[in-house]
C-alpha cells in the first residue's frame, strides 16, 4: 500500500511538472515586469557611483598614482556595468519565476505598483546605501572589540600578542 502511494505521489509530482514548465515564459515575462515596477535597474544604478568610489579607493590606497587613471577609467567602467544591466534583469527574472508563481508575482507586482509599493522601490537605493554605511560602521566596532576580546583571551593563555 506504500508503494502505491508513494508511485501516486512520484506520479502526481511528474504530472505537474509539465504544466509549471508551461508557464515558466509567462512566470519570466512577470518576473521581469515585477523588476521593472521594483525600479531593480535604477537602484543599481544609484548605488553604481559608489561602489566604483570603492573599487577607487582601494586601488588608490594600494596605489596613490592610479587616481589619475582611475578616474578617466570610472566612465568606461560605469558605461559597462550599465550595459550588463539586461543581463541581469534576465537572470532575476528566472530566479523570480523559479521561486513563485504567476499569481504569486502578480501579487507582488500589485503591491509595487501601489503607492506604497512605489515609495519603497524608488527609496530602495538609498535604503541600501544607508544600511551599507550603517553595516560598515558596525562592522569596524565589532571587528575591533572582536579582535580586543581575542587578543585578550590569548594573553591570558599565555600569548604575547
Amino acid at each position: 500500500m506504500r508503494l502505491f502511494f508513494a508511485s501516486f505521489a512520484v506520479l502526481l509530482t511528474l504530472c505537474g511538472a509539465p504544466a509549471r514548465a508551461d508557464d515558466r515564459g509567462e512566470r519570466i515575462a512577470v518576473a521581469k515586469e515585477l523588476l521593472v515596477a521594483m525600479h531593480m535597474t535604477d537602484t543599481a544604478k544609484q548605488m553604481l557611483p559608489a561602489l566604483i568610489e570603492q573599487i577607487k579607493s582601494l586601488l588608490g590606497t594600494q596605489n596613490p598614482k592610479l587616481e589619475k587613471d582611475l578616474a578617466e577609467i570610472s566612465p568606461r567602467m560605469q558605461a559597462k556595468f550599465i550595459a550588463s544591466l539586461d543581463e541581469l534583469t534576465g537572470q532575476m527574472a528566472a530566479i523570480y519565476a523559479d521561486n513563485f508563481s504567476v499569481a504569486e508575482l502578480r501579487d507582488v507586482l500589485s503591491f509595487y505598483k501601489s503607492p506604497t509599493g512605489s515609495k519603497l522601490a524608488v527609496k530602495m537605493g538609498q535604503l541600501a546605501k544607508s544600511g551599507m554605511e550603517i553595516g560598515k560602521a558596525w562592522g569596524v566596532k565589532v571587528g575591533e572589540s572582536l579582535q580586543a576580546d581575542l587578543k585578550s583571551e590569548l594573553r591570558k593563555r599565555g600569548y604575547s600578542i
